[in-house]
């Protein structure tokens, strides 16, 4: 595994921070087998103050994988975005299928931008409600059985609004969302919990 990551800060006078992360990590899998594989990930992160208690978010997520010797991938090595990963869509719930089955993709790529509000005149516990879009897919499989698989990009989308308090020192996102571009066959899921990034 090789990592490369880069983060930055700056405090605003009003006591919010300028913030970002960029995460780059290159993996090699199964070495010495048929099946070795080679994986690339970027997730990216930015927090934008624009008044006292409130703040845009901004976030990249971006994976692909393929097999070192022209090896086929198998779906235990795709991705599979859904729940935190992408929400309004249920874990295995988009990608190339082949009938029924959610076979996942070689390539993934999310985009989320968030406009996130505090409300601690409203509540005496820290607490943040948020308006969000995600859009991106996952796409492109080794084998699609002679073009009977429709493996190209097809881009999902979703709105929704969240809520974010803390548990311990982790921050929790609960949400509410809804799929406004999808595909036949995908599978969505309207409420979910996820961690969200904190500078």
């Amino acid at each position: 595994r090789h990592k490369f990551s880069v983060s930055g800060t700056d405090e605003q006078s009003d006591g919010q921070a300028f913030g970002y992360t960029i995460d780059l990590n290159q993996y090699f899998w199964n070495l010495g087998t048929g099946e070795a594989l080679r994986e690339t990930r970027m997730d990216a992160n930015m927090q934008v103050p624009i008044a006292s208690n409130l703040r845009l978010l901004l976030g990249m997520n971006l994976g692909s994988v393929a097999g070192t010797s022209s090896n086929a991938t198998r779906a235990i090595d795709r991705y599979f975005p859904g729940a935190d990963r992408f929400r309004g869509f249920a874990p295995r719930g988009m990608g190339p299928r082949d009938g029924k089955d959610t076979l996942g993709g070689n390539h993934f790529a999310r985009a989320s931008i968030e406009l996130q509000r505090d409300f601690l005149d409203v509540f005496p516990a820290p607490v943040r409600g948020g308006v969000f879009l995600d859009t991106g897919g996952t796409w492109r499989l080794d084998d699609t059985l002679g073009g009977a698989i429709d493996d190209s990009f097809h881009r999902r989308s979703s709105v929704g609004v969240s809520m974010t308090f803390d548990v311990g020192q982790t921050p929790v996102s609960i949400y509410l969302a809804n799929p406004i571009e999808k595909q036949a066959g995908d599978k969505t899921q309207i409420f979910g919990l996820s961690l969200t990034t904190r500078f």
